[in-house]
């Protein structure tokens, strides 16, 4: 509906538009349902107040315009972008790995990790969302910058990214603030790159969602865990501290049992101990591990979809190359200290070396 609306026309022909995409791809049931029965799109101004929820993301409902203009059908355009961006995280997972560590080991991980379930990036690139773009453009912006110390290569991708989905600014800002103040020297940007570019990433914000008419943050919690609304322009956002605490409370009850999420909460706890015991050099990977950690509970904390790992993903990938940075150096260190161990006991019981 928002590609449509930047064809120009008005509030029925963008409508009546849309409904045309959308039968060429939808079962006739399923087509039924959206045009005759949904409240959110059975008549064309309850469908046309949905829309600022998703013109915030103008690279994606731009691409898809862009796409469509050059002879591809709008709903198929939907999924071209999504595929796109799936393959953009596999390029960014071939072209930067981790360290020392062997490509064929980090494909492999990175495969794996991208294809088991819940909500597995393989099923992200199927959807009709902004998600895989995000990803791709999130991960890239981090990885250019730790492995091609490219602040241009940062900023444009985490700006792409953030164009894609909006709350990419709660990380980007953070990573930021990282590599200006926390990171080790070599690591460092420079105060005018780091401030300057947390202030244009904020300004971009606050633009983008003046321009899309945005609803602001409480119409859309409000719209998404209370009430769906037919008309979220003219629907005031009533809720209190306690209803807010009482669902951010049932997410996180539910996001730690994502099989995903326990496994790097496992692996960065193990990763993290085992640097502070056997001190391998710089402690630069554990503190970015858990600065994301922390940025992903504020995020959660602010949205706690704790059903769409999509949203997520971005986190999970810096947090898997954060690990696999820190478990490097620990290895032969931790090699040693068990030899060392096993040497000790030997002597202890046996009186031998």
């Amino acid at each position: 509906g928002v590609a449509e609306s930047y064809s120009g026309g008005d509030l029925q022909e963008i409508y009546d538009d849309t409904m045309e995409d959308i039968r060429a791809v939808y079962p006739p049931e399923a087509y039924y349902h959206h045009r005759y029965e949904n409240i959110l799109s059975n008549r064309s101004d309850a469908f046309y107040q949905q829309l600022p929820l998703y013109s915030i993301k103008p690279l994606y409902t731009g691409g898809i315009w862009l796409l469509h203009a050059l002879g591809i059908p709008m709903a198929k355009a939907t999924w071209v972008l999504s595929i796109l961006g799936f393959l953009g995280i596999g390029l960014v997972c071939f072209l930067f790995i981790p360290g020392k560590m062997d490509a064929a080991a980090w494909w492999a991980v990175a495969g794996v990790f991208s294809a088991v379930n819940p909500w597995p990036v393989t099923v992200v690139a199927a959807l009709s969302t902004p998600d895989t773009l995000c990803i791709a453009f999130s991960l890239a912006a981090c990885c250019l910058w730790i492995y091609r110390r490219s602040f241009p290569g940062f900023a444009l991708c985490f700006i792409l990214a953030q164009l894609a989905r909006p709350d990419t600014l709660l990380l980007s800002v953070a990573l930021t603030l990282f590599f200006t103040f926390a990171a080790d020297d070599g690591y460092r940007l420079t105060r005018r790159q780091g401030l300057g570019f947390a202030a244009a990433a904020v300004l971009l914000y606050l633009i983008v969602n003046a321009l899309a008419g945005n609803y602001g943050w409480k119409s859309l919690f409000f719209y998404t865990f209370i009430h769906r609304t037919r008309y979220p322009a003219d629907t005031e956002a009533v809720f209190g501290l306690g209803r807010y605490l009482d669902i951010v409370r049932h997410g996180f009850g539910h996001i730690f049992h994502n099989g995903r999420l326990q496994w790097l909460l496992i692996a960065s706890l193990a990763v993290s101990f085992t640097h502070w015991r056997t001190r391998p050099g710089s402690a630069m990977f554990v503190l970015l591990l858990w600065v994301v950690w922390n940025v992903f509970l504020v995020r959660f904390s602010i949205f706690p979809a704790w059903w769409e790992d999509r949203y997520y993903y971005p986190y999970y990938f810096i947090i898997l190359y954060a690990i696999a940075e820190i478990a490097l150096p620990c290895l032969p260190a931790l090699e040693n200290s068990i030899k060392s161990f096993a040497e000790t006991e030997k002597l202890r019981y046996t009186g031998e070396p």
